[in-house]
């Protein structure tokens, strides 16, 4: 036993021994594992309380924004120009700014906690109280009441407004208060600005007449009264002669200044209800409520004329016009507004064809001639849709050889009533009714081809001129008209001549200069047709890209035995075979204005003497005979 004791003593001995040995290592191994613990511990405490310290310093924030966000509202609230009060679902009042203490005759202290309904007079608490229920449930409203104000009551309007209430729930009111007078004195404001607008809707800018859609409206207005009483009214329509000249050579700010006087002088001539309006540029038109007489209406129309006929003394120049004048009445030449219109208008076309300054009454001769233009305006579309134009040409004579070289295209029109018909009776009404650049294309197209064709039959150098308006210049289509033709024909541009009249190039402000140089970058040559009968200018036409210059025939025909016509024409062909320009004549018709232009140098001519217009079928026999007669 005692041996066996000594051995479980042994034992125990060896196993405290063995873990002496063993523990130093232990012990690290477990405090090392603490420690990394209690620094995970440590890191997550520093990133919670970093989430915290973010999170307080954004409330800080907010709280601060608030508060100034709270200041603006009161200074806001405390300073507005209507009076404002805060009222809680007692109806007492919390809050009030200073424009509604002052209103109420007491300050803002002595105010607090009252309630608002004892600010009214008897009659119109009840009414109040309800409305202040409900804005403090949430529904916004208006009343009408009578205030006391510093001892007198004061008609008022109240807005009620519902505002959240964040210290409980349901909501307090706010409430603006505006005299009568004070809303009478907006809408009086509201209706003033109104009026004002529309004013500019009704009335021209620049001279404050009634504008067209004013005049049309009065038009209107002056026909139901003429027809409800019988009476008699007159449309007058005037335009103003030179206008356009005194706008271009003395400016706009003149052409303006203008204007105004011309509108001024006209309402002097006019009674009071009677309507003055400028429709557009230099055009103005007058209604005559009630004509009670022939005589008088004379006499009116007669005024006008004179008063515009008198110099018009302006800032900075002294401008002498004068105005054309067209007159219609109801009902003796039509009930209908729109035909007063034309008719009116009409009759001042008239005016100006007969030189200006006069007054001119339409008349059933008049009316016919209107319904004829309207005829033939119809019958115009239609031919140009049915392809009832044909193109001539005109040969143009190489003076030095007789040899003809070039071919001017000529428009033919066949009408189906009246028979072959001449540019002159249609290209003007071509062009006021739109349909010039479709005609234009049927001809450029037409004689294109034509020459084409003779090209291909051994006259390969002959050129073509075409004319063209001012109106296809100024919509700038001409250009891609031109490549399309010659890209489809093949014709060579050089041989392709554009002819526009002096007045046109050079006196037509709308006249585009750029689609000029892009002609002529096509390898198009340009023409200057009529040349010498406007205020032709030289240094112009050096500036311009034109090849070739048509001396008028009003000058050719004076030749030999008018000494200013040679002159002129002498000077013409010199200055311009100087430019580089070839100088063709037209309307050559005797043999003595073919040697007098031959003699002074003159490089080409055309006209009756040397060959008519021939149709497109005889234009190649007429090139054979006349190659066929050189030797």
């Amino acid at each position: 036993m005692e041996i066996e004791g000594r051995r479980k003593t042994n034992t125990a001995t060896e196993k405290d021994d063995r873990l002496l040995h063993e523990s130093p290592r232990q012990n690290t191994d477990s405090s090392k594992a603490s420690l990394e613990r209690a620094h995970e511990e440590l890191l997550a405490i520093q990133a919670k309380l970093s989430s915290q310290a973010r999170e307080l310093r954004k409330c800080r924030s907010e709280v601060s924004q608030l508060r100034l966000n709270r200041g603006r509202y009161n200074d806001l609230f405390l300073s507005a120009p209507i009076g404002f009060l805060l009222v809680d679902r007692f109806q007492q009042i919390l809050s009030v700014n200073s424009k509604a203490a002052e209103f109420l005759g007491s300050s803002s202290t002595c105010l607090a906690q009252t309630l608002l309904p004892l600010y009214v007079v008897p009659d119109c608490r009840k009414a109040l109280s309800l409305k202040l229920e409900r804005a403090c449930r949430g529904e916004a409203g208006d009343i009408q009441v009578r205030m006391l104000s510093g001892g007198r009551t004061v008609s008022t309007s109240l807005r009620l407004n519902p505002v959240k209430d964040h210290k409980q729930t349901g909501f307090l009111c706010q409430v603006s208060i505006v005299t009568i007078s004070e809303n009478r004195a907006s809408e009086m404001q509201l209706k003033n600005a109104r009026d004002y607008l529309h004013h500019l809707a009704t009335h021209d800018a620049l001279t404050d007449l009634s504008n067209r859609r004013e005049f049309y409206d009065s038009l209107e207005a002056s026909l139901s009264y003429a027809r409800r009483n019988a009476k008699k009214l007159a449309v007058i329509m005037l335009d103003l002669d030179r206008f356009k000249f005194v706008n271009d050579s003395l400016g706009h700010e003149v052409g303006d200044e203008l204007l105004i006087e011309v509108a001024r002088r006209l309402k002097q001539k006019v009674k009071t209800g009677d309507t003055v309006a400028r429709l557009g540029g230099d055009e103005f038109s007058i209604i005559i409520k009630e004509v009670t007489s022939e005589t008088a209406l004379d006499n009116v129309t007669e005024s006008i004329r004179q008063i515009m006929s008198i110099p018009f003394k302006l800032k900075r120049q002294e401008v002498s016009i004068s105005a054309s004048i067209g007159v219609c009445q109801y009902p003796v030449d039509s009930v209908h507004k729109k035909d007063l219109l034309k008719y009116a208008d009409a009759a001042l076309y008239k005016s100006k064809s007969r030189g200006g300054n006069c007054v001119q009454v339409f008349s059933n001769n008049l009316r016919l001639k209107l319904e004829s233009r309207v005829q033939m305006e119809s019958d115009l579309r239609c031919g140009i849709q049915d392809d009832d134009f044909d193109t001539w040409f005109q040969p143009v004579h190489k003076l030095e050889s007789g040899n003809i070289v070039g071919l001017e295209a000529l428009v033919r029109w066949r009408h189906p009533r009246q028979g072959l018909i001449a540019p002159a009776a249609f290209i003007g009404l071509a062009e006021d009714c739109g349909v010039i650049e479709k005609l234009g294309k049927v001809i450029l197209e037409q004689s294109c081809a034509n020459l084409v064709s003779l090209h291909a039959h051994g006259f390969n150098t002959l050129s073509l001129s075409i004319n063209v308006s001012s109106h296809q210049l100024q919509r700038d289509i001409l250009v891609r008209q031109v490549a399309d033709v010659l890209n489809a024909t093949g014709l060579d541009p050089k041989l392709l001549e554009i002819e526009l009249t002096e007045a046109v190039l050079f006196n037509e402000p709308g006249v585009s200069k750029l689609c000029l140089s892009e002609l002529k970058a096509i390898g198009v040559k340009l023409v200057v047709d009529n040349f010498g009968v406007g205020f032709s200018s030289f240094n112009k036409l050096r500036r311009l890209p034109i090849s070739k210059i048509k001396i008028d025939q009003s000058f050719v025909s004076g030749v030999p035995f008018d000494p200013d016509a040679c002159s002129i024409v002498k000077a013409i062909v010199s200055i311009a075979q100087d430019l580089g320009i070839a100088v063709v004549s037209e309307g050559v018709e005797t043999t003595a204005q073919l040697n007098f232009l031959t003699d002074v140098g003159c490089d080409l001519a055309q006209g009756f003497l040397l060959s008519n217009p021939v149709c497109a079928t005889a234009i190649e026999s007429t090139l054979v005979n006349n190659r066929a007669a050189k030797p």
